[in-house]
């Protein structure tokens, strides 16, 4: 009687149809030491992580863009466009030679006044830095009052905060910063206008230790 033997482990069987129906062990699941895993060079590994870092980054900024809303702009002041002229926030400034140049004759005498600081003093002022409390209204004795002691709060150790009419705005008082602003207010709002002014200021005025 014929016997059937497999070729890969060397079982004998009786029949041929034991022989087909015996499944090795070796048969049903690849070898893993015949895997190989491919190595990468330093440069490959150098590069892949540069490209994770990317993503990365590029998804972080699109997350934070996307949950800054309307509300945490005007808090902030909006992003200033190269067309803002009342009052002017656009300019954009690379070095010396792109502040204007003016006279002290433009410049405010004291840092609260009654007279409307021309375009270029305002740039020149706003690149010190400091920031401007304007205000379009008439009879507004007490928005004046009010503004003007807001200044005083931020000044103890210079002139960092301007207050001045400005009569070409829609509404009746802008806080403007270099590159930032205008926050465009009915009311004085003394909190808002506080975070604007130590946000613009990066936290230097003394004030705003103790805010």
């Amino acid at each position: 009687m014929p016997k059937y033997v497999c070729d890969e482990c060397g079982e004998v069987f009786q029949s041929k149809e034991e022989l087909e129906s015996h499944a090795h062990e070796s048969s049903k699941a690849p070898r893993l030491q015949n895997l190989q895993i491919p190595s990468l060079s330093l440069r490959q590994i150098a590069v892949l992580f540069g490209v994770f870092l990317m993503a990365t980054l590029f998804m972080g900024t699109v997350f934070f863009a996307s949950s800054m809303g309307p509300s945490d702009q005007n808090e902030r002041g909006t992003p200033a466009s190269t067309e803002d002229t009342s009052p002017p926030t656009g300019y954009t400034v690379q070095s010396q030679g792109d502040i204007p140049r003016v006279s002290n004759a433009e410049l405010p005498g004291s840092a609260v006044t009654g007279s409307e600081i021309s375009h270029d003093a305002q740039v020149y002022l706003l690149t010190r830095p400091s920031v401007l409390l304007q205000y379009s209204c008439t009879g507004c004795q007490e928005t004046v009052q009010n503004l003007s002691g807001i200044a005083k709060d931020y000044n103890n150790d210079r002139n960092w905060v301007y207050v001045a009419p400005y009569s070409d705005m829609d509404s009746k008082i802008a806080v403007t910063g270099f590159q930032r602003g205008p926050l465009k207010l009915e009311e004085v709002d003394d909190d808002r206008i506080g975070s604007f002014i130590c946000s613009s200021l990066q936290e230097q005025p003394l004030q705003c230790a103790f805010r």
